[in-house]
């Protein structure tokens, strides 16, 4: 497949993204300016699962010619992680900017992998999402800054007070966390970097597909299913990287209608500001332009603003999705009651389902309850 090359420079103008943003798939000009971290050929890998919660997930590590492959299958009974682990002798890494990571592009469905450090005091996460490339498997690079790295101490609040210690990394992980099913994860390099000028040029940022309306359509519902679940288990920022990972493969490809791909490029601009392992706010915007999308689909209008925070607020997604022409009909490819009837929420729902999401779904009335479980069925978020 034809694999489409962005400079950092070219993609900053097109895109007007923050290209040192955490999950960021970026390429710039190659320097020698890193640590290896992963150490492939020497390091001793181990492979941890959920069991010590009873849970049923399965991991395996198989060491390749320039990598490892990371595999196996995510059970959400009594757990829903697995990962690979290895400590080293403490790094000062306090010269470098943040992580650089090398992963080879998933052939099926994006898969969001989540990234922890470990210093004297505690552990830190952070995530992005390895894209699918439907018609051949290249390879993406991506940045993960130093803060991007953060702990969080309960239900979705992250620790404004809790700051990585670069000067004292003692391990280094790799998780798949709370997206049921098999999986199996490339990586080929893992290096503390100077800055996000160290990372090769080879390695393309997102593949420039063609894809049909349907493929489109498709992605997004496979997208939003995987969201929903990391989300509903308070694994928010995978939620973010996953969902800004499609949105990003939807504005790079050719063939899908100008309005759909028009709402990809004002979702991505708008999310820009943002770091998916920070704030909220990117996943809001990309949820709010894949509903604009399946709406458009479905030959709805576009959900009311009132369904979505401030921060994904405005006319925008109803003003792209207008501007270029008719979008094309195209039916569902969920098989899932709960995926093939979210379009059919109403609009006092959807704007319940939020506050349930954003407020921990007070129990105001017992009609409000029933609501809120009949939304979250339903996979309103």
């Amino acid at each position: 497949p034809k694999l489409e090359l962005k400079s950092l420079k070219m993609r900053a103008a097109a895109a007007g993204m923050l290209l040192f943003s955490a999950a960021c798939l970026c390429t710039t000009s190659y320097a020698d300016n890193k640590v290896d971290l992963a150490e492939w050929s020497s390091a001793s890998w181990s492979t941890r699962v959920d069991g010590v919660m009873g849970g049923k997930s399965t991991g395996n590590l198989k060491k390749i010619s320039d990598g490892v492959t990371f595999s196996g299958t995510i059970s959400l009974d009594g757990g829903g992680f697995s990962n690979i682990r290895r400590s080293f002798s403490t790094k000062n890494l306090a010269g470098y900017a943040g992580l650089w990571v090398e992963v080879d592009m998933m052939s099926t469905q994006t898969v969001g992998v989540t990234m922890q450090l470990e210093d004297t005091n505690d552990s830190f996460e952070a995530a992005f999402a390895v894209p699918q490339d439907m018609q051949g498997i290249g390879r993406a690079s991506v940045f993960l800054p130093w803060s991007s790295f953060g702990k969080q101490i309960r239900f979705r609040e992250r620790c404004s007070s809790c700051t990585l210690d670069p000067s004292t990394i003692s391990a280094i992980a790799a998780y798949v966390l709370y997206q049921p099913g098999p999986f199996a994860v490339t990586l080929r390099n893992i290096y503390a970097v100077k800055s996000a000028a160290d990372i090769p040029v080879a390695t393309p940022v997102v593949p420039s597909m063609t894809m049909t309306d349907a493929n489109v359509r498709s992605m997004i519902e496979t997208t939003l299913s995987r969201g929903i679940t990391a989300w509903s288990n308070n694994q928010r920022e995978i939620c973010g990287a996953i969902y800004e990972c499609t949105m990003w493969t939807i504005r790079m490809a050719s063939g899908p209608a100008a309005g759909v791909q028009a709402v990809a490029v004002a979702a991505t601009d708008m999310a820009a500001p943002y770091d998916v392992n920070v704030d909220e706010n990117p996943a809001w915007i990309y949820r709010r332009g894949f509903d604009t999308i399946l709406n458009a689909y479905d030959i709805l209008p576009p959900p009311p603003d009132s369904d979505y925070p401030a921060s994904a607020g405005g006319t925008w997604a109803a003003t792209a999705i207008n501007s270029a022409g008719t979008v094309p009909m195209v039916n569902s490819t969920a098989t899932s009651g709960a995926m093939a009837g979210s379009r059919a929420v109403t609009s006092a729902a959807h704007t319940y389902a939020h506050t349930y999401t954003q407020r921990g779904c007070r129990l105001i009335s017992a009609v409000a309850l029933g609501a809120c479980v009949y939304v979250f069925a339903l996979s309103v978020y």
